[in-house]
């Protein structure tokens, strides 16, 4: 790791913490998004994959941007996400909307 910083989220209330490394960027073919894509998954997968996130997140106004996280990002990925909510949301460390 090269260094580090803070940030507030788009919410103006989190505060983000944001490593730097060193070295050059690691790309992922996943992650890019273009009309030959390599990697595809099948639409009901990515639905599954956006029910769950929803199942979570409970922001059903966000629900085409999860469909678009569930097709671009790893399964691996996303289920590591949801567990660390999870057990965050367990934990009473949530802070819920008023």
């Amino acid at each position: 790791m090269s260094d580090y910083n803070f940030t507030l989220s788009a919410d103006r209330q989190t505060e983000l913490i944001v490593f730097h490394r060193a070295g050059s960027p690691v790309t992922n073919k996943l992650y890019v998004h273009s009309k030959k894509q390599q990697f595809k998954k099948e639409q009901f997968r990515i639905d599954c994959l956006a029910e769950d996130i929803l199942d979570i997140c409970q922001d059903h106004k966000s629900k085409n941007f999860y469909q678009k996280v569930a097709d671009l990002m790893p399964d691996e990925d996303i289920y590591q996400a949801i567990s660390e909510v999870k057990e965050i949301r367990d934990s009473g460390h949530v802070k819920k909307p008023s």
